[in-house]
């Protein structure tokens, strides 16, 4: 925008010779004259300045002991007069500018950011039933409006607005964080293994324990109990807590083919072109319902648009078709396959577990390659679970057993 604002109001390109040439740019800044693209020689400085001011800096130039000279001069006048002569181009520029002044009242092109686990579709679907959508007239796009609208739509957003700069609507979304999952300190509770493994070490801080170190535990079984005695001697059921940290045992198994195919093109590629002007497109072939099969599409789009300036609601879009021939060639995916049971692997591991010893083994038979993975890890196998309801009532009606038998005693004695 600053080089057609120059050219529209014309500028000259100067070269100051002499002695001491850059005395006439201290003598331009003083005068407040601006000048840019400088280029110093030995003796000479090369500028370019506005055409109005050209005089000026040739008048600083000459008091300076310098001499003066125009190399170029460009836009202003001289536009003025080809513009004169050629007024049929006049209008059609005029009626250009009419035009990109008219589009950029409407909206046509969207970008949603901010968005993770809302799909950016569900949105702009959202956005079309508020009536904010390609051709829509941007003053009277309300950002409050629009929120009271879709986020009663979409409960997972928690904050957007709508920014709109030459034709282009900006939805920023910022999505609500979920509600942790509150503990209840006081619900009864085991403490289970969540993992089939070998105790090393076992922490209890409120439970009594249910197994011990050194001792092979099966997944579910219970380590730690929420029923403990009390010093009266009744059971007490409490909110079972604590770590017990086992040796575990993982086998994972990776399968692919031994043989993939291969795409390598074949023959030329033939391209396609289409014109969507709006919300409407102009197809430039026929038989746009004809499948290409062994050909792969590539798609690209141009919009006619100068970024932070403003955007056209047409676009040209080019379909590449590059046909290929596949064929088998035997790979090796071994490693790749490893990496990614290690990963799995890693990602089934407990927070703070560890790998202790881990070994691959492959084999390759009826076109079918074969990875395992078999490690030993440690980890924290203690996974809390609520203590079933039998079990709370065998625990009561145990206390209540006691109570009655304690007072029968007393009554004998």
């Amino acid at each position: 925008m600053t080089k057609l604002y120059d050219y529209l109001r014309g500028t000259k390109r100067l070269e100051i010779t002499g002695a001491q040439p850059e005395r006439v740019l201290n003598a331009l800044a003083g005068r407040g004259i601006e000048f840019w693209d400088c280029a110093p020689g030995s003796f000479s400085v090369r500028f370019t300045v506005a055409a109005a001011d050209a005089g000026e800096a040739e008048a600083l130039a000459g008091k300076c002991m310098c001499e003066a000279k125009t190399l170029s001069d460009a836009g202003g006048k001289k536009l003025r007069r080809a513009a004169k002569r050629r007024r049929a181009l006049l209008v059609c520029l005029c009626l250009i500018a009419a035009a990109l002044c008219w589009s950029s009242l409407y909206v046509w092109d969207i970008e949603v950011v901010g968005n993770r686990t809302v799909s950016t579709g569900r949105i702009l679907r959202a956005l079309e039933e508020n009536r904010v959508a390609e051709g829509t007239f941007w003053p009277g796009i309300s950002s409050e409006m629009i929120e009271a609208g879709v986020m009663p739509e979409i409960p997972e957003i928690g904050w957007m607005t709508v920014n709109v700069r030459s034709s282009k609507a900006v939805v920023k979304i910022v999505e609500r964080v979920p509600k942790p999952e509150l503990l209840d300190r006081s619900a009864p509770t085991n403490v289970v293994a969540a993992k089939t493994g070998i105790i090393e070490k076992m922490s209890v801080l409120q439970g009594s324990a249910a197994a011990e170190p050194g001792s092979a535990v099966l997944e579910g079984e219970t380590l730690i109990s929420g029923a403990m005695e009390s010093i009266s001697g009744q059971v007490r059921i409490v909110h079972a807590q604590g770590a017990v940290q086992a040796r575990t045992l993982y086998s994972l198994t990776s399968v692919c083919p031994a043989a993939e195919a291969a795409k390598t093109e074949k023959g030329r590629a033939r391209s396609r072109f289409a014109l969507i002007i709006g919300r409407n497109r102009i197809n430039f072939y026929s038989g746009s319902r004809k499948a290409h099969t062994d050909c792969d599409k590539i798609i690209r789009k141009y919009t006619l648009a100068v970024p932070g300036a403003f955007t056209l609601p047409v676009t040209v879009v080019k379909e590449t078709f590059v046909p290929y021939k596949t064929t088998a060639s035997r790979v090796s995916a071994a490693e790749r396959m490893k990496a990614a049971l290690m990963d799995e692997l890693k990602s089934r591991l407990a927070p703070g577990g560890e790998i202790l010893t881990g070994t691959f083994s492959q084999s390759s038979t009826g076109g079918l390659e074969t990875v395992t993975l078999r490690a030993e890890c440690r980890e924290n196998i203690a996974g809390i679970v609520p203590m079933p309801q039998s079990e709370i009532d065998e625990i009561r009606n145990a206390n209540l057993n006691a109570e009655k038998e304690n007072a029968n005693d007393r009554t004998d004695h």
